[in-house]
């Protein structure tokens, strides 16, 4: 598995300015034709009779790869842990 996070430190979502999740949600997609082995998962078959292998994930969302979260605003790390 390969987790690449994005750090933004700018303006608040709600102030009209700055990156937003939409925008990042929009380019990844448009890229995921270049490389669609990033949208493919491992198929196991019952009782273990091969190994596991690729294929493609016709469900696959970039949604289901992506969140957002806020820190609060003073950016204290307790407090969103």
């Amino acid at each position: 598995m390969h987790v690449s996070p994005v750090l933004l430190d700018g303006p608040r979502k709600d102030s009209n300015t700055g990156l937003q999740l939409d925008s990042i949600q929009q380019a990844l997609t448009a890229k995921l034709s270049h490389s669609p082995i990033l949208t493919q998962k491992l198929l196991s078959l019952t009782l273990g009779m091969a190994e596991p292998y690729w294929v493609v994930d016709k469900k696959f969302s970039v949604d289901n790869h992506l969140s957002e979260c806020q820190l609060p605003s003073h950016g204290i790390f307790k407090a969103t842990v």
